[in-house]
């Protein structure tokens, strides 16, 4: 025979386990946010770094002048430029060399912090190629 007294207890242990399992669920789905977000930053900032290399007069101001956009880029997306390297790399000698192409390279680390875990490092690496333009 069923107790009457006991028809609601199902209902609150519903209640207790969804709470238990929705707390580190969303804890989980930041965490994947955090990372897409600094992925999304750091390819933005390597394309932004590209584009201006390649607009620039010499190779001594295109790297310092893309390696400072970068790192603003870096900046606005909330990430700390120290923690990533910025480098770029040329198909041709000298690198503005038409129809040349050069690549911006980011990588870095995000780190994840979750209660009762250790911090998790998550490397982060983006790049970007574009071509030198044939008409300089």
């Amino acid at each position: 025979m069923i107790r009457e007294d006991i028809r609601g207890n199902v209902t609150i242990e519903f209640i207790a386990i969804s709470v238990f399992l929705l707390i580190p669920i969303c804890y989980i789905a930041i965490s994947a946010l955090t990372v897409a977000q600094a992925f999304l930053t750091i390819t933005s900032a390597a394309r932004t770094g590209a584009r201006v290399f390649v607009t620039q007069e010499n190779d001594a101001v295109a790297s310092q002048r893309s390696k400072q956009i970068a790192r603003e880029q870096l900046r606005i997306g909330q990430l700390k430029s120290e923690d990533f390297s910025i480098s770029f790399t040329c198909t041709e000698n000298p690198c503005l060399k038409p129809n040349g192409y050069v690549t911006a390279t980011i990588k870095g680390n995000q780190w994840i912090v979750m209660p009762l875990l250790k911090p998790i490092k998550v490397p982060l690496t983006a790049s970007q190629t574009i071509e030198v333009d044939a008409i300089r």
